[in-house]
């Protein structure tokens, strides 16, 4: 499947984005690809406008972007609603329900006052359904379903599944697919008619991703920049895993990989629920490990970008961000086929995805140090 091409061409249009995720601070990675289509949609001309949870119901003006709060401080933001329903189901679950609620108070204002020419919505359930369901037919509306959204409508049960998805392409102009091996297993799902009609009416959209000046300044710098990643001498293989501390990144794993690995440590950011006990579990196995927890984007990359490899050993994925901003800064990265990643590696040959096993990723991570060795 073809990735769809970015259009270049200057428009005039009004564009009403509606997300669960956009970025409540500078350097917050939530919903940061989001961010990165609205400003690039600005420059291209048209009139952005975004309606949001994750802070208390107000309008901001960032930049040439309009941001439209809804609230859901409680449910909204790392290390994601079903994290934080688990961690706190009273309030986050009130709290889901006011924001939704001002979500529609929102949308419908937007629409009233504001006559987009162009809808567009990520993360199809709950952003598209229900909410758009009563939307004006005659506008445009593009869906971008990632990894989250697709596996909640495949653990539906069947019926559910296909009449929510023939809603779905009853109001969407087009789908917008993050990798394509979450298209196959939503279409291979369906019946052949509906399956049918959702290929013709989608494609493989990558998220956009904007690089980080800090981190491109530190890629030629790896050898020399130990101590900014805390580091001391002893360790001069440097591997990063980088994402939500939840069991479905398969950080256990990093941590098993590492125990062979001499002279290398594992720096590991973001946090979430597994955090204390991936801490323990890496003093059991005595493994150099360090935790750093959640950090800006910009500080984030950078550590990346000094880093040697990143291991990414998740096993829920539809298009991975941080091996994309690995392989943009010029990092490898060892990783498990899950989403696009196996894809992907036959074309980059600095991606290698393995078996799910601690053997195999230890295997893969001594082919990158040896390399590292011939380099010049």
């Amino acid at each position: 499947m073809a990735v769809s091409p970015r259009a270049a061409s200057v428009s005039t249009e009004r564009v009403l984005i509606l997300t669960t995720s956009f970025p409540r601070f500078p350097g917050d990675v939530g919903g940061h690809f989001v961010e990165s289509q609205a400003r690039r949609l600005a420059r291209q001309g048209c009139a952005v406008e975004v309606v949001a949870p994750g802070l208390a119901p107000h309008d901001e003006r960032r930049g040439p972007l309009l941001v439209r709060w809804v609230g859901g401080t409680r449910a909204f933001g790392a290390p994601g609603v079903a994290s934080r329903l688990r961690s706190a189901p009273l309030l986050a679950s009130v709290d889901l329900l006011r924001a939704f609620i001002e979500h529609r108070r929102v949308l419908d204002d937007s629409l009233a006052r504001r006559a987009p020419d162009r809808l567009i919505a990520h993360w199809l359930v709950p952003t598209v359904w229900p909410w758009l369901a009563s939307a004006p037919r005659t506008l445009r509306l593009d869906a971008y379903a990632h990894g989250g959204d697709v596996r909640s409508l495949l653990a539906l049960p069947r019926p559910a599944r296909y009449a929510l998805v023939a809603t779905l392409l009853e109001r969407t102009s087009r789908i917008h697919f993050a990798a394509a091996s979450l298209r196959s297993a939503l279409i291979d799902s369906l019946d052949a008619t509906v399956g049918a009609t959702l290929a013709a009416r989608s494609l493989v959209t990558l998220p956009d991703l904007e690089g980080s000046a800090r981190a491109r300044m530190a890629c030629g710098r790896r050898p020399a920049m130990r101590g900014a990643l805390g580091g001391g001498a002893e360790h001069d293989f440097i591997a990063v895993s980088l994402g939500r501390l939840v069991p479905g990144k398969r950080i256990d794993l990093a941590l098993e990989a590492m125990r062979t690995q001499r002279g290398a440590e594992l720096v590991v950011i973001g946090d979430g629920p597994e955090r204390a006990r991936l801490e323990r579990r890496a003093r059991e196995l005595n493994v150099p490990a360090r935790f750093l927890g959640s950090l800006g984007r910009d500080e984030a990359l950078e550590h990346l970008a000094r880093a040697d490899v990143l291991l990414h050993p998740s096993e829920e994925e539809g298009a991975p961000t941080a091996v994309r901003e690995a392989r943009a800064l010029g990092v490898p990265v060892v990783g498990c086929d899950a989403g696009d990643l196996a894809a992907w590696a036959t074309e980059d040959h600095g991606i290698h995805c393995v078996e799910r096993s601690a053997h195999a990723l230890a295997s893969a991570l001594d082919a990158v140090r040896a390399a590292r060795l011939t380099e010049p």
